[in-house]
């Protein structure tokens, strides 16, 4: 059966166009994202090998619970770029026709469409998380972080099956063609279907909007509260700035399709002529274009979720095993550190051991190796051959870099806000349950600045 919205489709040399554009964004998606994929894939492997075989880098970043969610967009990503790739058939008849193939694209669109707008949402709520409680992500709380996160991917595949077995299975004419291509058709030998009007809304368009406002009140906080303290630390402006696309591109992409999808549902219902057919087409250029756009924002904005490139090291810094050093600025608070470690003039230079980091104003440890300790911080010395890590004169834990939090032998609660929030636990702090000492200032956003030893 071929079922036609818009009269002027069959023939209509410019709408088959604007299908055919869109099938060719959707195309540039699908290689980008599938690019993406494959470098991940590319990267785990090499970085598993070296794990397998004792040769991990010290640089090597941990994968990130969240980067589950992130694959999992990018696949969704991926989805909606074949389905949008699937309408140049149309395009080529002059019509949709109704069958398998039709009813194929509609299920694929809903399932990847929702399915994107949701792990979109998930992955904000799970980055202002460590911002809002940081022990959710360290120790005790890794785990539970990973608990949340497969929590939300059963989420998403219990609604999968929820909005597309009930309402397949009980609503007559559930998925057709809409005209230019195939989802929920709102009309039917030319008779309007109201509830199909708002299925469409409830199962699809709703969860774009609540994954749009939550994406803009979750990085948004994080920018607000950068912001504030830029003064501190004039690179977190910029990490601020580049914070903020996150949800803008999201916008950008689902809004106006959004927008003149429900006018097409509106007019349809009052019986009135719908936008058109170029606003269609258009707003579904944008959003045919998100896959390309987050890949872009993947590799310009730094957020790699664990699965960025190792460093290429020079020689030099391979003998010496210095990856940088911690300057600390004027001005930076010291009271109450311990003289070794910090130069009371304010311009102590610190140079870590490979293994050291600097993520938004946090040293953070990543090695696991005999190069892993940093004299920044007293007490600690390199593991012993048996490895062991000794922490102020105890025996600490041997796995203290591998799981990229640096262990305590006092008990010491972590500090609420020294060091990343509990990253590091001093072995010079008065016992437990009490504060890091350290945590006055030198080592927090802003007090100190990287050098890359001019690399």
């Amino acid at each position: 059966m071929v079922y036609e919205i818009y009269p002027w489709f069959h023939g209509s040399f410019a709408l088959r166009t604007g299908i055919v554009l869109i099938a060719e964004t959707a195309l540039v998606s699908f290689i980008s994202v599938a690019g993406l994929l494959l470098v991940v894939l590319i990267r785990t492997i090499k970085r598993w090998n070296r794990q397998r075989t004792g040769n991990a880098l010290p640089t090597d970043e941990p994968i990130q619970p969240v980067a589950a969610l992130f694959l999992l967009a990018m696949c969704m990503e991926l989805g909606q770029a074949v389905a949008n790739i699937m309408s140049i058939r149309w395009a080529f008849q002059s019509a949709t026709t109704e069958g398998h193939y039709c009813t194929a694209q509609a299920v694929l669109k809903q399932l990847t469409n929702d399915g994107a707008a949701l792990f979109t949402m998930f992955l904000g709520i799970m980055t202002v998380l460590p911002t809002i409680w940081p022990a959710a992500m360290l120790g005790d709380g890794m785990r539970r972080a990973k608990r949340v996160v497969w929590g939300m991917v059963a989420f998403v595949v219990v609604f999968w099956l929820f909005i597309i077995t009930i309402p397949a299975t009980t609503v007559d004419h559930y998925y057709g063609s809409t005209g230019p291509w195939c989802w929920i058709p709102t009309k039917l030998n030319g008779h309007v279907i109201p509830r199909n009007e708002y299925l469409g809304i409830a199962t699809e368009y709703g969860w774009f909007w609540l994954a749009s406002l939550t994406c803009f009140g979750c990085y948004g906080y994080i920018v607000v509260r950068w912001w504030k303290e830029a003064d501190r630390d004039p690179e977190l402006i910029r990490q601020a700035i580049v914070m903020i696309w996150y949800p803008v591109a999201y916008f950008v992409e689902i809004f106006p399709q959004s927008v003149v999808r429900v006018l097409n549902m509106h007019a349809a219902l009052v019986g009135k002529p719908p936008p058109a057919a170029g606003w269609t087409v258009l707003t579904t250029v944008l959003f045919a274009s998100s896959g390309w756009v987050n890949v872009l924002l993947w590799v310009i904005t730094g957020r790699q979720y664990g699965f960025s490139a190792a460093p290429d090291l020079s020689d030099d810094d391979e003998e010496s095993g210095v990856v940088g050093r911690y300057e600390l600025k004027p001005g930076a608070d010291v009271a109450g550190l311990d003289a070794s470690s910090v130069d009371p003039s304010h311009v102590g230079v610190y140079e870590p051991q490979r293994g050291a980091s600097l993520e938004r104003g946090f040293l953070q440890p990543e090695a696991a190796h005999e190069v892993n300790t940093n004299p920044a911080f007293p007490g600690y010395v390199p593991p012993s051959d048996s490895g062991e890590q000794h922490a102020g004169g105890g025996l600490g834990s041997p796995d203290a870099y591998r799981a990229s939090v640096y262990s305590s032998t006092t008990g010491t609660a972590p500090s609420p806000t020294g060091y990343g929030a509990g990253v590091y636990q001093s072995p010079y702090a008065a016992g437990p349950g009490t504060t890091n000492p350290y945590d006055t200032g030198a080592y927090q956003p802003g007090a100190y600045t990287y050098h890359d030893n001019g690399h």
